[in-house]
């Protein structure tokens, strides 16, 4: 049987678009939502001079656009967000406070931001509006269970009262990305989206981010087309790189590497088709296997940097196992850290795709993009 939520709604104004109240049975959160024209009318509610979650909505030419905060004393940082002037867009606001012995420290306030800013971002339901993403803090361990419970029971609220911006909405994600994307220039073809899939990555591949500086080096993982997550946190390879950098004005692949080539090089190699001077650059796309080679008179060479497929099939020549096996047994994430060099183009597809292979026809001069997602390792 499926469990009941026992929740009350109460109308704290004349109008049905004013001030609500919810609150559910043995749940010390409380939720209100209320217009941006009702502060005044809130400014004598004692819960949202309290500490809590607020949620500012609106439309930004438009978009619709989010911004998510804390706040110790709710009301007060509210007023302050009204006459800054940074906030055109906010028209509704939602609140999530707790009540008594059970009102939200500052632990809970960071875990319950980051979460709900996760949440919201991924979904792509709403432009975020915030610059940027929260962090978790510490101190979490002991409170975990109980902030993901409040966070469940918020997002049940929510759908009730028609904001479903945490469900993923892909009609809305278009439409801020067709508002964000700059318009071409005359003349000037803009350079297209990357992905991750496409440019030879898959799930869980580490990337690498270096500036010169040793203090400043962190790695993240690959989690999606055009995403990267370190830790718990879900952003993109830009919003990572601006975090550090406490900038917008930078860009991501030119920080960012996948074992020792720089993501920008990927980039050009597989959307610009760029190869070095006087190299005829191959390429070799098979099952989770993704390889570069360099052609010449002796043969091919399979550049480091590749990756070679996991499964050895029976078809596979004995020596090309053999050599297979020691590179696996050496590298289980099957990347190849040196160059290797064949006597024939089937050789080193068979080499690549850990089977027999036609090397004419899976040895490319431009790279073939892959037509589904890479699968999760």
């Amino acid at each position: 049987m499926a469990k009941e939520h026992k929740l009350s709604f109460t109308l704290l104004s004349d109008e049905l678009t004013g001030v609500v109240k919810v609150t559910r049975v043995r749940w010390s959160e409380i939720v209100y939502r209320f217009p941006r024209t009702a502060m005044k009318a809130v400014s004598g509610v004692c819960e949202i001079q309290g500490s809590g979650i607020y949620f500012l909505l609106g439309l930004r030419q438009g978009v619709p656009t989010l911004y998510v905060g804390q706040a110790q004393n709710v009301h007060r940082r509210l007023q302050q967000h009204s006459v800054d002037g940074g906030k055109d867009f906010w028209d509704e606001t939602l609140v999530v406070t707790s009540v008594g012995d059970a009102s939200f420290n500052a632990a809970h306030l960071n875990y319950l931001e980051k979460h709900f800013h996760d949440l919201c971002a991924v979904s792509g339901a709403y432009r975020m509006d915030n610059s940027m993403p929260p962090s978790v803090g510490s101190g979490i361990d002991t409170i975990r269970e109980e902030m993901d419970e409040c966070i469940a029971h918020t997002q049940t609220i929510f759908n009730l009262m028609g904001y479903r911006f945490m469900e993923k909405s892909q009609a809305v994600s278009a439409a801020i990305e067709k508002e964000t994307t700059p318009p071409e220039k005359p003349g000037k073809q803009r350079s297209p989206r990357y992905d991750f899939y496409e440019m030879g990555l898959k799930d869980g591949d580490v990337l690498v981010y270096e500036d010169g500086t040793p203090a400043h080096r962190q790695e993240v993982q690959v989690c999606g087309a055009h995403q990267v997550k370190k830790g718990r946190s879900v952003m993109t390879p830009h919003a990572f790189v601006q975090g550090i950098q406490k900038t917008k004005n930078v860009y991501a692949f030119a920080y960012l590497s996948w074992n020792g080539v720089k993501l920008s090089k990927l980039y050009n190699d597989v959307y610009k088709g760029e190869a070095p001077k006087g190299k005829g650059v191959l390429y070799c796309v098979v099952a989770d296997g993704d390889a570069r080679g360099v052609q010449d008179g002796k043969g091919i060479t399979v550049l480091k940097g590749s990756r070679i497929c996991a499964l050895t099939r029976k078809s596979c020549s004995g020596p090309i196992a053999k050599l297979r096996n020691e590179v696996i047994s050496k590298s289980p994430d099957c990347i190849l850290r040196k160059d290797y060099s064949f006597s024939s183009l089937s050789a080193a597809a068979n080499f690549v795709g850990g089977c027999a292979l036609n090397g004419k026809r899976y040895w490319t001069s431009t790279r073939p993009l892959r037509k589904r997602k890479a699968k999760k390792p």
